[in-house]
């Protein structure tokens, strides 16, 4: 009896030892494996390497370039066109060269050869663009005379023909017909359920969710939202996603579907987008008298706290979460994050930008953490799935990222993209649940908008608040 009783206790002594030492790494250092190269697969999808896609798109290249070879050759021998064939051989520099002066009809078709590959090859580049090395097209070349040939009626007609082409070649149907019936209301009804849940005055939730349920999705054609980027297939190629506050809209553009189609990737980008619209900057976006707006503008603490996602932007300005803080600088051009700020130029009072839209990475933090509120019930509701599956599947809701930015340095109002997996992926209770993690990350805090934290000097030594139970305020 001693002998066993000393077995027993021995055995129960290790079991928590053994139960921690099978805690998966990726609970810990998520970014290590999202931003790992290669082709991922997980059970909704998969996000194929860079140089896949670069394979990918140097054959749909090689495919374009004999569709323009064959539109110019038809010019080129149509007596008819002969000014077109003499413009393009004096702005390329070949009218004068022995080859083409030549009645050789060896050195004539040497001459339509290289006259066609100039065509041909400037055509490719400004279809493809950034996919296409502009190296010995324009290099030496007056760039003057190439215009007249660029601005002629069958150049034009060309690039039209073969970007229109393109587009029904680049743009995934099916793709976009999966997101608007099914991802796109899926992720906007969770958006309004959790919103729902807020504890903040019944009018406020009307606002939101309204505003949510009214935005459209308008497709993943984005060559409209790209400037001087009517012609050419390069903003069909570029992962990128859009919500427009002016028009409440949303676009997923086409280049993330050539190179993803997991499900966890697409969520996480629609529900991010969608986000931004109720941010801390565009939650007060539209006119006076319409929704949210701040009271008495001025400390940054007291506007935080009106912000109906309670406690969340205090919790995360943490260390210890995702540290948002104000960008390097004034407002970062380009973003879009620039209702109210209004420049003087033209020697008119400036108007001070609206509350956290000047440069604060608060917004990215923010969409970041209401998009993995989001992202496991998604996930749940639509797919079953084991520990395994779930771990594939975070790991590829920010592989893109990693690979579009430096994943240790923040861009603009962008914290770093290592930053904004491993302290909002990894944060989220459910999440970690899903993926065979401890309910908490030993270091990093999860933002619950129902539970105050304790100020950050006086956290150290006591335990986080409990998280709460379903139904009682925490997250679904």
């Amino acid at each position: 009896m001693k002998t066993k009783s000393v077995f027993i206790t021995m055995f129960l002594s290790v079991a928590p030892i053994a139960a921690q030492a099978q805690v998966p790494p990726i609970c810990n250092d998520l970014a290590r494996i999202s931003c790992a190269p290669g082709t991922h697969k997980d059970a909704t999808g998969e996000v194929i390497s860079s140089s896949t896609f670069q394979k990918k798109m140097a054959d749909y290249a090689e495919k374009s370039r004999g569709r323009i070879e064959e539109r110019f050759k038809k010019y080129l021998d149509d007596p008819e066109k002969s000014y077109f064939k003499d413009q393009a051989l004096a702005a390329f520099g070949l009218k004068k060269s022995p080859q083409c002066l030549s009645e050789s009809s060896e050195d004539q078709k040497s001459c339509n050869d290289n006259l066609l590959d100039a065509l041909t090859t400037l055509t490719q580049r400004q279809i493809m663009g950034s996919m296409m090395p502009m190296a010995g097209i324009t290099q030496g070349m007056n760039l003057k005379e190439i215009s007249y040939v660029m601005h002629s009626h069958e150049y034009q007609t060309v690039v039209s023909d073969l970007s229109q082409q393109g587009r029904v070649d680049l743009l995934d149907a099916k793709m976009e017909k999966k997101i608007q019936d099914r991802i796109f209301p899926d992720i906007k009804a969770l958006i309004a359920q959790r919103i729902g849940q807020l504890s903040i005055p019944d009018a406020q939730k009307k606002f939101m969710i309204g505003k949510i349920k009214g935005i459209r999705f308008d497709g993943s054609d984005c060559s409209d939202m790209t400037p001087n980027a009517t012609q050419g297939l390069s903003p069909l190629l570029t992962p990128n996603a859009f919500y427009n506050p002016t028009k409440n809209i949303f676009k997923y553009c086409s280049g993330f579907s050539q190179q993803s189609n997991s499900e966890f990737q697409i969520a996480m980008v629609i529900a991010h987008e969608l986000s931004h619209s109720i941010d801390p900057c565009f939650i007060g976006y539209g006119p006076q008298d319409l929704g949210f707006k701040y009271q008495n503008k001025g400390a940054t603490e007291k506007l935080e706290k009106q912000f109906p996602f309670r406690n969340v932007i205090s919790c995360l300005r943490r260390s210890d979460s995702i540290g948002a803080k104000k960008a390097a600088g004034t407002f970062f051009a380009g973003y879009g994050h620039s209702h109210g700020a209004v420049g003087s130029s033209d020697g008119t009072k400036r108007v001070e930008p609206e509350p956290f839209c000047d440069a604060d990475q608060i917004t990215e933090s923010f969409s970041d953490w209401l998009a993995m509120e989001i992202l496991p019930s998604y996930i749940e509701k639509n797919h079953k799935l084991d520990q395994r599956q779930y771990q594939d599947g975070y790991a590829n809701a920010y592989r893109m990222l990693c690979w579009q930015m430096d994943p240790n340095n923040p861009v603009g109002v962008h914290p770093n993209a290592a930053e904004r997996i491993n302290k909002i992926v990894l944060s989220q209770p459910k999440a970690r649940g899903q993926m065979g993690c401890p309910e908490r990350h030993s270091e990093i805090v999860y933002c619950d908008s129902e539970v105050e934290l304790p100020a950050e000097n006086e956290q150290r030594g006591t335990e986080y608040p409990a998280i709460p139970a379903p139904g009682a305020g925490g997250t679904q």
